[in-house]
């Protein structure tokens, strides 16, 4: 289910959609919940307002019974024979509040290993640093399915994970969990995280594995009966019971009501159900010209038929304009064209039709869409600024169907009063309803707009976000640089040894006290590619080339220093040329859910919304 509500008097944007989609709640039948206790500023409280779905602007129940995506009897899942991409899933991990002891890289190291293993990772080898930086420990687990970095300050019992998979990222919330209660952290209360999109790896053994369980999969039975249209032919009863209850959607009397009739011969069910309404003074009945019945229908046809509208439509409208247009379903597809092709003329819309209409249209048979597009028109093209609704609603019974188009506007609240009107046909004739789509028309545009109200942070309560404000606490500045191959089709492989030899002396040159102590600890085991993780006494870094076009280098220092972050890319690529930078996700790594750099907390002053 999916729903767009839309707010007008917005200060500073003038009005706001936000659009709801959900796989269990029915927006157009859950009953709202009033959060008692919460002040409101802006949106009205339940209690505040009549209408629950004056916001509404477009509703959809997606019709996934159709099967359009299932899986036939005789299909069969096609196994790739060639893998054509790695992906990979990098998960920022802030563990706080951390009650492990320790003391030593094996021991943080090994606690790792642990946890992953009874997730069912398989470990490869593991980073065990010779040198670090004064109060901080590091560790890493290298595993088939990717690769873990940990940097703790247990002064802080803070741990900054990094935990990069490209393999089984089913496990990743799993690998998450068991991370978490390994270190002894509280789980939500002081842990937090995010994941980005990385590179991943060629060559791994589960690569067809991951395949299949990536992305969407077609498992559901396309014989499932339920939710088929059924093409039985519903009751004249039930028929005439949802035409004249819709008529309740307008709330004027003395209206005149146009019914698109089939040829003279033919029964006009439609007019006959309008004349016996209380609400209805005329009914102006437009039949199908004799013209139209020939297959050779020419464009003189239609026009002969335009000008018997016209005369009919001059005669009608001395007295009232019309207020509703009813398709009856006697009425062939010609009529429709003709219908859609003299109301689009500003002219014509202007001096037959009120101010506010409503036009209907039963679909009895699958050769009947036309109709749906005919009130999609008027929604778009004859009938276009708020509030204008289109809606589709479904009547079946236990062996027939009927949809019901309308096209609505003037009203407001159109919702509402088309729940209420399906509730009455359902008790009157025994149908059961169900509501496709609601469209809504062009958002009214605001000239020099003013809001009404304006509401300054003060406001609000902001104690809560001002304490986490305060908490945070930035210890760690972490850029993820994603870079790709120039040419896809004319690349060179990476060599191990020359970007091993690379990374060192990059790394050399930011340890400027200590060349000597720079580590790098190298990995070409885990597919096509290779891993490489450098550590010096300002940070760490890893290198992984997933063994075709990708590279990703993630850099992390114990200082906030992009300089630092942006010369370790800038001598990579400066050495491998034919390679550029295609992202660049740069955040700070601290505790008290931190979400601002060191720069941004200088000041000591409170921040301006406070």
């Amino acid at each position: 289910y999916t729903a767009q509500i839309h707010f007008y008097d917005v200060p500073a944007i003038c009005s706001q959609a936000l659009v709801l989609g959900s796989n269990k709640v029915d927006f157009l039948h859950r009953t709202p919940k009033d959060h008692k206790g919460v002040e409101n500023l802006y949106m009205k409280t339940l209690n505040e307002t009549d209408d629950y779905y004056d916001i509404y602007h477009d509703y959809r129940k997606s019709v996934t019974r159709e099967l359009k995506h299932c899986q036939g009897e005789d299909d069969e899942e096609e196994e790739p024979e060639e893998q054509e991409n790695s992906p990979g899933i990098l998960m920022i991990l802030e563990a706080e509040d951390a009650s492990l002891t320790y003391d030593s890289s094996q021991q943080i190291q090994k606690t790792i290993a642990n946890a992953l293993e009874k997730e069912g990772f398989t470990v490869k080898s593991t980073i065990d640093p010779k040198n670090g930086a004064d109060g901080i420990i590091v560790a890493g687990v290298i595993l088939e399915e990717g690769f873990v970095v940990a940097r703790g300050w247990p002064s802080d019992k803070y741990i900054a994970f990094d935990v990069h998979l490209w393999s089984s990222f089913e496990k990743h919330s799993s690998a998450k969990e068991a991370l978490i209660e390994a270190v002894g952290s509280s789980g939500g209360e002081s842990s937090s995280s995010y994941r980005i999109v990385a590179g991943g790896m060629f060559g791994v053994n589960s690569w067809k594995d991951d395949e299949k369980n990536r992305g969407p999969r077609f498992t559901r039975d396309c014989e499932r009966p339920e939710g088929v249209v059924r093409e039985g032919v519903m009751s004249n009863s039930a028929l005439d019971t949802i035409l004249q209850d819709s008529m309740a959607l307008i709330k004027d009397d003395n209206i005149v009501v146009s019914v698109v009739c089939g040829y003279k011969t033919e029964r006009c069910r439609g007019m006959d159900l309008m004349k016996k309404l209380s609400i209805v003074s005329n009914v102006v009945p437009i039949w199908t010209c004799p013209g139209l019945k020939s297959k050779q229908t020419g464009k003189g046809d239609l026009l002969a038929c335009e000008k018997v509208l016209l005369d009919t439509l001059s005669e009608s409208s001395k007295e009232e304009k019309v207020r509703a247009i009813v398709i009856d379903p006697s009425a062939p597809f010609q009529m429709g064209q003709i219908i859609h092709r003299f109301f689009n003329v500003r002219m014509n819309k202007v001096r037959f039709l009120a101010d506010d209409i409503m036009v209907m249209a039963p679909m009895v048979g699958k050769d009947e869409e036309w109709k749906r597009n005919l009130m999609d028109r008027f929604r778009q093209e004859i009938i276009v600024n708020e509030p204008v609704f289109l809606s589709q609603v479904l009547f079946n019974s236990s062996d027939s169907s009927i949809e019901l188009a309308i096209t609505s506007s003037g009203d407001a609240h159109f919702i509402q009063h088309l729940n209420e009107v399906r509730a009455s046909i359902e008790k009157r004739s025994g149908v059961v309803s169900e509501v496709r789509n609601i469209q809504g028309g062009l958002f009214t545009f605001q000239v020099d707009f003013e809001p009404t109200q304006f509401f300054l942070p003060s406001a609000y309560d902001q104690s809560s976000p001002y304490e986490q404000w305060k908490s945070q606490k930035p210890i760690g500045h972490q850029t993820v640089f994603q870079l790709e191959t120039k040419s896809k089709e004319d690349h060179e492989d990476l060599l191990f040894a020359e970007v091993g030899s690379t990374v060192k002396g990059i790394l050399s040159k930011l340890q400027k006290s200590n060349p000597d102590a720079v580590e790098l600890h190298e990995f070409d085991n885990v597919g096509d590619g290779f891993l490489l993780v450098g550590l010096w006494s300002g940070g760490t870094v890893s290198v992984l080339w997933d063994g075709d076009i990708h590279v990703d280098l993630n850099v992390f220092t114990y200082t906030e220093n992009e300089k630092v972050h942006l010369a370790f890319r800038d001598l990579f690529i400066q050495r491998f040329s034919y390679l550029e930078t295609i992202l660049h996700d740069e955040q700070p790594r601290g505790s008290g859910r931190v979400v601002n750099f060191v720069k941004d907390l200088r000041d000591s002053k409170a921040p301006h919304w406070v």
